[in-house]
């Protein structure tokens, strides 16, 4: 996971963020970014309200495992 604050909008930065993308998914990894408002933001969940992030996550670990399947 991934937070993108407010310094990622730096055109260095964010290059450095689509490098680092294309060596996570070489890997073999799923990247989530997030945001503040990720966090702030709450969403219906089987568990109750959670913050988005936390379903974005979970989305990610799914598509991850059903991939291994």
């Amino acid at each position: 996971m991934q937070y993108d604050g407010a310094h990622h909008a730096d055109p260095r930065q964010h290059q450095l963020d689509i490098e680092r993308a294309d060596l996570t998914a070489a890997a073999g990894w799923a990247e989530v970014r997030i945001s503040a408002d990720d966090l702030r933001v709450l969403v219906p969940h089987r568990t109750g309200l959670v913050p988005r992030a936390v379903v974005k996550v979970e989305e990610a670990l799914r598509a991850q495992a059903a991939l291994a399947r």
